[in-house]
């Protein structure tokens, strides 16, 4: 369970799938609910350019998924304010504190 390699290897392999998963359903989406298909028409575009697209961002994503990765791995290794109940020292209020103070943060940035 404590193994470093196996954690991030099980990682590596969880945020990727997921992460190509998700790219082709938001894609997907984007492409047929939201693509103007008389773009393709322009003389500026590619022939095969959506294919091309798809390509470069499937040999991203592995590159693009490190951080997270890195982030995911410290909190599977303890690294994290993690609670499972408001049983801690200052209760609800605490994480009502934490949660309206990262709201404004995302607000700001």
């Amino acid at each position: 369970e404590d193994d470093l390699i196996r954690q991030l290897i099980s990682l590596t392999v969880l945020i990727n799938i997921h992460a190509v998963i998700l790219y082709f359903l938001l894609a997907g989406f984007s492409y047929f609910f939201l693509f103007d298909k008389e773009h393709m028409n322009h003389p500026l575009f590619l022939e095969n350019q959506i294919r091309q697209e798809i390509k470069a961002t499937l040999q991203n994503i592995p590159f693009i998924s490190i951080p997270t990765i890195a982030i995911f791995l410290l909190e599977v290794r303890g690294y994290s304010k993690l609670y499972d109940s408001s049983q801690h020292p200052y209760g609800i209020i605490s994480f009502l504190k934490e949660f309206g103070s990262f709201f404004i943060f995302l607000l700001i940035c």
